[in-house]
């Protein structure tokens, strides 16, 4: 039981450093919204928030891997995303 509370909450962390990090990055590239600075800013402490709580379930070294792993697959997806976007351009 507790082994599945763990998981479910390291995969709830995951899911929120994602949506943070996703948040962040389309303010960057998106179009100009008032206060972009404070917005990235708030996005990239609630990460830090995350990696916190992560490091309260499993030790330090486990929890940086489980968050550099999390933005890794982010940028695959990205990179697979934009991949795709130019694909459909020639055709």
């Amino acid at each position: 039981m507790q082994t599945t509370i763990h998981r479910s909450e390291v995969a709830y962390l995951r899911q929120q450093i994602e949506a943070e990090y996703q948040a962040a990055q389309q303010a960057l590239s998106g179009i100009a919204i008032a206060g972009r600075h404070a917005f990235i800013t708030a996005r990239q402490e609630n990460i830090g928030k995350c990696f916190e709580m992560l490091s309260t379930l499993m030790a330090s070294e486990e929890a940086i891997k489980i968050g550099a792993q999390t933005l890794e697959h982010i940028g695959e997806e990205r990179a697979w995303h934009v991949q795709s976007k130019n694909e459909k351009q020639f055709y």
